[in-house]
């Protein structure tokens, strides 16, 4: 994960991800990349909007689609109707599907996940998979 993020440099051979060539190209990589974490690091004290808004400004997304990204995965996961609350009081499953939302705004060309064997993550990829389907095209899961 450390390798296909940038984070490490590989001591033999080459990385490339989605046609990139890393480290060198580690910043338009991660624009690309949609990761869900195995532990949640969401702003407890944020609203579900305010957390997916700080997360959308850091992607490619021309400032005008900023909101109409927020919105398609707050629908994308059905957590639209939860948009002003206060993320400390969703549920567990919530905050999961927030984390999802969160990785798919905008529409990554990849999802990674830290934990790819949990059966929690495996739920995940599949509603990552139908949430991607339902906000355009899907991603590749790596």
């Amino acid at each position: 994960m450390r390798l296909i993020t940038g984070q490490s440099r590989a001591t033999s051979g080459t990385v490339e991800v989605l046609g990139h060539s890393m480290p060198k190209d580690s910043r338009r990589v991660r624009s690309l990349l949609g990761v869900v974490p195995q532990e949640s690091n969401l702003d407890i004290e944020l609203t579900v909007r305010q957390n997916l808004d700080v997360f959308v400004r850091f992607s490619s997304l021309p400032a005008r689609r900023y909101a109409e990204a927020v919105d398609r995965a707050l629908s994308a996961v059905r957590l639209a109707d939860r948009g002003d609350s206060r993320v400390e009081s969703l549920s567990g499953g919530m905050r999961r599907r927030l984390l999802l939302a969160r990785a798919s705004s905008p529409l990554p060309a990849c999802c990674c996940s830290t934990s790819p064997r949990s059966a929690s993550t495996r739920r995940s990829a599949r509603t990552c998979g139908t949430s991607w389907r339902r906000c355009g095209p899907p991603a590749r899961r790596c």
